[in-house]
C-alpha cells in the first residue's frame, strides 16, 4: 500500500530533521511532568528517568480496569499486569497532560 509508506516517510523525515536525542529529551521532560502531576493528584507513577523508556508507569492492583476507565474517559493509555502506561507524544499539550492527570484522580476515587 503505499499511502503508509508515503505516512511513514513524514514521520521519519520530522524525525531526522528533530533528531533523536532532541525528541527523547522532550519526551522525557513530559514524562517528568506528568509524573509530578500524578503525584500531585495523589497517584505514585515512575518515568522520565534516564532507566525508563517512553512510557509512564503507573503501578494499580486493578490497573485493567483503571486503563478501561481512562479510555472511556478519552485517554489513551493500556495496562499490562498491574502497570497501566501511558505514552505521551510530541503533539501532547501540558494541558493535557494535567488533564490527564485530573482524569487519573477521579478514576482513582472510583475504583
Amino acid at each position: 500500500a503505499m499511502l503508509p509508506a508515503y505516512q511513514s516517510l513524514a514521520g521519519l523525515e520530522f524525525t531526522l530533521a528533530m533528531g533523536v536525542s532532541r525528541l527523547r529529551t522532550y519526551n522525557t521532560q513530559q514524562q517528568q511532568r506528568l509524573v509530578g502531576l500524578f503525584k500531585e493528584s495523589g497517584l505514585n507513577a515512575r518515568g522520565g528517568q534516564a532507566d525508563h523508556g517512553a512510557f509512564v508507569t503507573l503501578h494499580h492492583a486493578q490497573a485493567s480496569t483503571f486503563a478501561q476507565s481512562m479510555q472511556q474517559r478519552g485517554v489513551r493509555c493500556d495496562a499490562r499486569g498491574d502497570i497501566v502506561r501511558f505514552g505521551p507524544s510530541i503533539l501532547t499539550s501540558d494541558a493535557a497532560l494535567s488533564t490527564v492527570a485530573h482524569i487519573a484522580q477521579a478514576v482513582q476515587r472510583s475504583l
